[in-house]
């Protein structure tokens, strides 16, 4: 079981509030929806795990307190489903 730590935004906020979520690849989408829900009670106090829509995608930090990317300009946005593991999705974003 390999366990690797994922770096998460939420929508609107900036790099310097990312947090980390440590999960085995082997799980699914929906085991770490789980995760960052209990990593986070207060951020998402009124939201069911379930309801979280996650996404993947490569951003820059450049130290400042904002996410420089434009999906326009090919950066490589990927929708995670739920029954997805971890491993399946993060070759997808490799390929």
């Amino acid at each position: 079981m390999q366990a690797i730590r994922l770096f998460c935004l939420v929508k609107g906020e900036g790099t310097m509030r990312a947090f980390a979520i440590k999960i085995n690849k082997n799980e699914t989408i929906s085991d770490l929806k789980k995760k960052i829900r209990l990593d986070q009670p207060r951020a998402f106090a009124k939201t069911d795990s379930k309801d979280l829509k996650l996404w993947m995608v490569n951003v820059r930090d450049d130290g400042q307190d904002e996410i420089r990317y434009n999906i326009n300009q090919g950066c490589q946005l990927i929708r995670l489903i739920r029954e997805t593991r971890l491993n399946a999705a993060l070759a997808q974003q490799d390929s």
